[in-house]
């Protein structure tokens, strides 16, 4: 096969279509800009009669040649016991699945791929000896550096403990899944360095920031706005997203209040917890649940909030909010991994007062919020369109490829 044009087998434990939050937005949009120049052959673990659909088989059969789903069923306690008595990380335990495991190896004998490409360590444990010309880990959360925040994070002793042990057994787990691939790609420079501790010297590591389709997210109109609210988009069951909605409600909304007595502030995203949808109970704030498109909550918000405390990788709503022209708070765990400049793109603060403060002053200047806006718009079409990220990410792999084919 022409080495300018791959066949890749592309192995996830979870189903990316349709994209909805998190890892499902990186990998569609990576399958979405391979498959106009290589043939993508999908395997994935499918935890919900959503992943089994015709309608989500169908959208991901728009871009990859081939798409084979398993059933999983996803036992969070068992996996945790588990890896108590097996010495197998939390993660590894959790999505292992032996039938998944068959179909990888039928699928490499069927395809003979040029590329594996595994998304997480989750994927990576499933990869056969020998499959593929090149194989590449995409660690788009790092494993042991989001347990290692927890462990520092949390204020529960048994979570800690917890957090600590499971941090050893997936640092142990990556440095042997690191040594059965030829290439691992990060999210930013500091998971890029972290990952030297794991990978065998020599290895090529990479970088390719999580980013944002310009045309999805085009700016809204600024008449569409508002006034007084604020908004937070995510995953309501994912603890990052949780402990961000908790956070600002409590310790940033009250004072943004007292300021603006008729702000409001919108937290978007499926399958809320009951903690966030407790939340709902306090003057100015709505819970949505799961809505089917988030782009009319983010164009309407005065301000988009990011408050994240903990978690790896770059958070999507950020280069999405940086798409749309909007003013941006942010942490410094939520902007991690991005080029913000504090006050320019986005106000970057950890402190609970500050973050008020630079709340409150954005909903007071209309004129302040379209100049940060602007500038954010600016940044996402110069650094993070997925166009550009892949373009750079796949003529790097290409150079790698060939020269490994040639060695």
């Amino acid at each position: 096969m022409d080495a300018s044009r791959l066949r890749i087998l592309y192995l996830t434990s979870f189903f990316p279509f349709p994209p909805h939050g998190g890892g499902k937005l990186r990998v569609a949009n990576l399958i979405k800009r391979l498959s106009k120049r290589h043939e993508v052959h999908l395997l994935a673990l499918a935890w919900s009669e959503q992943d089994l659909s015709a309608e989500s088989q169908q959208e991901a059969l728009r871009y990859c040649t081939t798409v084979q789903t398993v059933p999983h069923r996803l036992a969070r306690v068992p996996a945790g016991l588990k890896s108590l008595f097996t010495g197998r990380p939390y993660e590894l335990n959790l999505l292992h699945n032996q039938r998944f495991q068959t179909a990888v190896e039928q699928k490499g004998r069927e395809l003979s791929p040029d590329l594996v490409w595994c998304s997480r360590i989750a994927a990576a444990q499933h990869l056969p000896p020998n499959l593929g010309k090149l194989r590449i880990l995409d660690q788009h959360d790092l494993s042991s550096y989001l347990w290692d925040l927890m462990a520092k994070g949390s204020d529960r002793w048994w979570v800690k403990a917890y957090a600590r042990f499971n941090r050893i057994l997936v640092r142990r787990a990556e440095r042997r899944l690191y040594r059965a691939v030829d290439l691992s790609i990060s999210v930013s420079e500091n998971e890029k360095e972290l990952t030297r501790e794991v990978s065998p010297p020599g290895m090529p590591r990479l970088v390719a920031p999580n980013g944002v389709d310009l045309d999805e997210f085009p700016p809204g109109s600024q008449q569409a706005e508002e006034p007084g609210s604020s908004v937070l988009v995510g995953q309501m069951n994912a603890m990052r997203n949780v402990d961000a909605a908790v956070f600002f409600s409590q310790q940033v909304f009250p004072a943004i209040r007292a300021r603006h007595p008729d702000a409001k502030f919108y937290i978007v995203g499926g399958s809320p917890l009951p903690q966030v949808r407790a939340l709902a109970e306090h003057p100015g704030i709505e819970v949505t649940g799961y809505v089917p498109d988030v782009r009319p909550y983010i164009e309407r918000a005065a301000v988009v909030v990011a408050p994240h405390r903990m978690g790896s990788g770059v958070k999507h709503k950020i280069p999405i909010a940086m798409a749309m022209s909007k003013a941006i708070v942010t942490t410094h765990k939520g902007a991690h991994g991005l080029d913000l400049r504090d006050g320019e793109h986005a106000h970057i603060t950890d402190d609970p007062e500050r973050f008020a403060d630079a709340v409150s002053q954005l909903l007071s200047e209309p004129e302040a919020r379209l100049a940060m806006g602007r500038r954010a718009r600016e940044l996402a079409v110069e650094r993070y369109s997925w166009d550009h990220i892949v373009s750079h990410l796949e003529t790097a792999i290409l150079e790698i490829f060939r020269r490994k084919t040639r060695a």
